[in-house]
């Protein structure tokens, strides 16, 4: 990238890979995608996230570059957070907005966004997955949570996102990107006037197309909540099936408690993670 860089920190370590995989919920279907992924010691507790400070550099101008070239990128800056160990988040002008494919677009009207996938992980080989997301006014992407083991990417396309990284607010305009790291506490949602339009990216793809596609087909069904034994049993298995893309922080006790318990109740009875009716694709690993 052209430009003035602020770097400051080291990028989070990588963490090497683990065969070991939970077998709650028939593993063959949810392993295909996950065989080369790192375990998580207990993965319906809130594992602990990196503390520390953090704080937004301002940021800088290259007055040489700016207004050259169309394309041309004039401002970079970093967003960082210090604590045992350095995470680097990177928040810089992109110009490589550029989603091109028209597909089917789902909504979610509980958080008020939606969403059109352009590259999923079976037509990556597993290595990401791409979708835009527009984000009404007062819209939001869920409360704060993390994803154990995926990076997510964000890059504006139009209007004004706000973030929140481990508390601290921000936020990103037009061309702007922003890179979170696993295991980073966040959350994302529009507090302007005009519809946000994003380019959201995650690196490894693992299954977050269909928990998206299962979840924003379940609000558009008035299921989203914990109300009655049905939806307790449903979102239980949701959350046993997909404990490796994400993760609610802050949950009641007794929900964390109860989850665990009745995922394997909730699939003997018929509820399942994912389903052909929610598909934007032929098929998906999990309907059933």
């Amino acid at each position: 990238m052209l430009g003035a860089k602020a770097h400051v920190g080291k990028p989070a370590e990588e963490r090497h890979a683990d065969r070991a995989i939970s077998k709650l919920l028939e593993p063959t279907l949810l392993d295909q995608q996950r065989g080369h992924l790192e375990s998580l010691a207990d993965p319906f507790r809130d594992p602990g996230v990196d503390g520390g400070h953090v704080r937004r550099q301002e940021i800088c101008e290259n007055e040489g570059l700016h207004g050259r070239a169309a394309g041309s990128i004039a401002q970079t800056g970093a967003i960082y957070c210090t604590a045992n160990r350095h995470l680097l988040y990177s928040a810089k002008h992109s110009n490589e907005v550029t989603p091109l494919i028209v597909g089917p677009i789902i909504e979610n009207p509980l958080h008020g966004e939606r969403i059109r996938f352009l590259q999923t992980a079976p037509e990556t080989n597993g290595e990401l997955v791409q979708y835009e997301s527009w984000l009404a006014p007062g819209g939001s992407v869920g409360d704060p949570h993390i994803h154990p083991v995926q990076e997510s990417r964000f890059t504006v396309i139009s209007g004004t996102a706000s973030f929140s990284i481990h508390g601290a607010r921000f936020a990103l305009g037009p061309g702007q990107q922003l890179t979170i790291p696993a295991r980073t506490a966040h959350c994302l949602w529009n507090a302007g006037d005009a519809e946000v339009h994003l380019l959201v990216e995650f690196r490894p793809g693992m299954l977050k197309q269909e928990f998206s596609e299962t979840t924003f087909g379940l609000a558009r069904d008035g299921r989203h909540h914990l109300r009655g034994v049905g939806n307790m049993l449903q979102w239980a298995v949701i959350a046993a099936a997909y404990r490796r893309e994400t993760r609610a922080l802050g949950q009641p006790l007794w929900v964390r408690l109860a989850l665990p318990a009745l995922a394997p109740v909730g699939w003997l009875v018929g509820y399942r993670a994912h389903y052909p009716r929610y598909c934007t694709r032929e098929s998906g690993p999990l309907a059933s």
